[in-house]
């Protein structure tokens, strides 16, 4: 599926914002506000503290909470502020540049495309129940990238700055190995959450819905324009 991103479509949703507790228990406020506390205050690259900071919420499963386990999970993705920035205006106007830039690629040495694809899958999961449009975006974009990436087998010199040549290669790497129902799926989850009210004209929205009507609202059919 192509789809022509702008570049104004989110500015680092993962920098959390004061959250209002309403409807969560004294205790879960506390877990919430700690966890928040913790990731304004990691170092963004430190997997180790990131994931400490997330497990401060325990259980507590209310939209607040997951806010902030989303954004915590996109930064475990190796999607920090400078990766984002890059993403958005180094791609040079390719979608598919912009995508496996974002692509999560980076979980440490033991690092697997196996492992990376699953925390993909885990943050667009979180990051639905977030209820937040941009969160909701930004984890869908980075789980095609992801697909993309893991499909072809392949990767970018600079996972900071993924040129349109690399990015191309990895698209035609991964026409044959991909699952087109992923990224219809996906697809389908945006066009849901995201190109709604001020988002519906939006480049990228306009052509998401384009593949999604042409696809007859079939994510494998979807996937493939």
């Amino acid at each position: 599926m192509r789809i022509s991103l702008s570049k104004k479509i989110m500015v680092f949703p993962f920098l959390l914002i004061g959250i209002g507790f309403l409807g969560c228990k004294d205790a879960d406020k506390e877990s919430i506000a700690q966890a928040q506390l913790c990731l304004d205050k990691v170092t963004q690259t430190d997997t180790a503290a990131v994931q400490a900071c997330l497990d401060k919420l325990g259980n507590v499963d209310t939209q607040e909470a997951n806010i902030v386990r989303c954004s915590g999970e996109i930064l475990l993705g190796g999607l920090t502020t400078e990766k984002v920035v890059n993403a958005f205006s180094q791609s040079s106007g390719s979608q598919a540049a912009l995508m496996v830039t974002l692509a999560v690629t980076n979980q440490g040495s033991g690092s697997t495309d196996t492992a990376n694809k699953t925390l993909a899958l885990k943050t667009e999961t979180t990051c639905k129940k977030s209820n937040v449009s941009g969160l909701i975006a930004l984890a869908s974009f980075s789980k095609i990238g992801t697909v993309m990436v893991v499909g072809s087998g392949l990767s970018c010199a600079d996972p900071l700055n993924c040129t349109p040549a690399e990015a191309s290669t990895i698209v035609t790497n991964c026409s044959s190995n991909c699952s087109p129902e992923e990224v219809g799926n996906t697809a389908i989850i945006v066009a849901d959450s995201y190109c709604t009210g001020d988002n519906v004209n939006s480049p990228e929205c306009k052509e998401i819905q384009t593949a999604i009507q042409n696809g007859n609202s079939d994510p494998t059919t979807i996937g493939q324009y």
